[in-house]
């Protein structure tokens, strides 16, 4: 069902026949976000009001008394072997189109009770014809669990338009900003910021641009491993330009941005530009979201997301992956696309969040402004109907005579534990790069340093506690360090370091069994 026409609303009219059927008596219902269980638990409340629900955290034991539980993919991960197969006769997966992969799926297979899915991108068109591979592995992955080759019912985003249950939209493509293309991104020496860039990308650089004062790159690259600070301030005064011609709302804008440095810098430019609307100097009227795990401590998400939906002078938010599913806002008028994503699937997510209707400050329509090149990529330009542009680039930048075609090994699509990006294999199982080694190395490394003092050492049972629980404790750290045995190198290795332990081999090799 599109996003916007009622997907928890009729999931809970078909969870209330099948009470009131006496077909089951528990409930499990699943989402991939701590945010989203909240606004499940709130819906439910409305909806099955006798039918008691609760969620399930970490650590807590579930509530017997009740009959939903709703949890995170991540809660439930830890806690479904505890439970019998037959102890929800129920279990529905929010946006199932990307839960079904990998160690996920053991939860779903554990219970043998009716499977529901939702998602508001069923795709089921020819994988191979995918602009994003790792699209047909996610498709292929959720018909196959489902035991089926077409959803079982489905509302589109067409349907409900036509028939006024949404809002249609229109496409703003950029006219000063340089979008991206399917043949790579043409980039000049002077455009980068070499200052943004570690030691190892700008000897990549210089080795690249001893060829050509002009290099092509994969679009996913910008940002990640290179910034244009130029093309940023250009997109920030463009989509101000136009977002506040006369008879266009601004209403509530959100920004897809494509790393934590990315939505801070972008955060911190719309907040400028529109300091003239700001209603005292002091407040945010642009701020950024993104998950608080890794990279540093960062403003709460579910503090930053309420106070976007509920005040008014935080107009703005440039979101990394925390807003593209299941965000519920009918006052967001504006959606920027800031991020290149091959993706079909996510793509249709980010552009959901701008479908439901607001009559109440006069919504008719949203707006995609594009500076990204997203809406060409997926053909997205169907007149009458979903939408249609309102205006073009003036120029197609050409390729010109790139040096080579610089490629960045990231698939678009998030994990539901880290919401980071993830490399899949052909199986459709993650794949471990080095830069989620370097996340647990630099979380072990606060960890320590907090409790050196105190220390008497560190086990396995450390990996189980905060923050190291929170990318997945002690089995997700023996997967990322390549098994029991390196693991317990590192944790012999530690020991050795804090707390003056002699770390013979003996040690190295049992540590992962204390």
């Amino acid at each position: 069902m599109a996003t916007g026409t009622g997907k928890t609303r009729t999931a809970a009219a078909f969870i209330k026949r099948l009470f009131q059927a006496s077909v089951i008596t528990r409930v499990l219902f699943l989402v991939d976000r701590i945010a989203l269980a909240r606004q499940e638990e709130d819906a439910f409340t409305d909806h099955l009001r006798d039918y008691p629900c609760h969620v399930l955290r970490p650590g807590r034991c579930f509530d017997r008394a009740k009959r939903v539980t709703i949890a995170t993919l991540q809660t439930m991960i830890a806690e479904y072997r505890r439970l019998s197969p037959g102890y929800f006769d129920l279990v529905v997966t929010d946006e199932c189109h990307r839960s079904i992969y990998g160690k996920w799926s053991a939860t779903l297979r554990h219970f043998d009770g009716i499977q529901l899915g939702l998602t508001a991108t069923p795709c089921t068109a020819d994988t191979d014809m995918l602009p994003d591979p790792e699209d047909g592995l996610f498709v292929r992955d959720t018909l196959q669990f489902f035991e089926l080759d077409q959803p079982t019912f489905r509302y589109t985003l067409r349907q409900a338009i036509q028939e006024a249950h949404l809002v249609p939209y229109r496409i703003y493509r950029a006219r000063t900003v340089k979008t991206a293309a399917r043949e790579g991104f043409t980039v000049k020496r002077e455009e980068l910021d070499w200052s943004a860039m570690d030691q190892r990308t700008r000897a990549e650089f210089k080795n690249l641009f001893a060829r050509s004062d002009t290099i092509t790159v994969d679009p996913q690259s910008l940002e990640r491993k290179f910034t244009i600070p130029e093309r940023n301030r250009a997109l920030v005064r463009e989509f101000r330009d136009q977002a506040l011609v006369t008879g266009h709302s601004l209403g509530k804008p959100i920004v897809f941005a494509v790393i934590r440095r990315h939505a801070e810098t972008l955060a911190q430019m719309f907040d400028s530009h529109f300091v003239d609307l700001k209603p005292r100097p002091t407040v945010r009227y642009a701020d950024f979201v993104v998950s608080d795990m890794g990279g540093g401590p960062a403003p709460d998400a579910s503090a930053v997301i309420k106070r976007f939906k509920e005040e008014d002078h935080l107009a703005i938010l440039v979101s990394v992956n925390m807003l593209d599913t299941g965000f519920d806002c009918p006052e967001v008028v504006n959606l920027v696309m800031a991020r290149f994503t091959r993706s079909t699937i996510l793509y249709r997510q980010m552009r959901g969040r701008g479908t439901r209707q607001a009559p109440y400050i006069g919504k008719e329509k949203f707006t995609i402004f594009d500076f990204a090149g997203v809406t060409d990529l997926h053909g997205d330009n169907e007149d009458g109907i979903d939408g249609s542009p309102i205006a073009t680039s003036s120029h197609s930048p050409g390729l010109g005579e790139p040096g080579m075609l610089l490629t960045l090994d990231v698939d678009d699509h998030i994990d539901p534990l880290s919401r980071d990006w993830l490399t899949l294999d052909e199986h459709g199982r993650i794949v471990r790069s080095s830069e989620h080694e370097a996340r647990w190395v630099e979380l072990i490394g606060s960890r320590v340093q907090a409790d050196a003092m105190n220390m008497d050492g560190f086990g396995e049972w450390s990996f189980d506690e905060h923050p190291l629980n929170a990318l997945g404790g002690y089995d997700q750290a023996r997967r990322v360090f390549g098994g029991a045995d390196a693991l317990g190198k590192l944790i012999a290795g530690i020991n050795a370091v804090v707390c003056g332990q002699p770390e013979t081999t003996d040690q190295a090799a049992n540590a992962g069994e204390q």
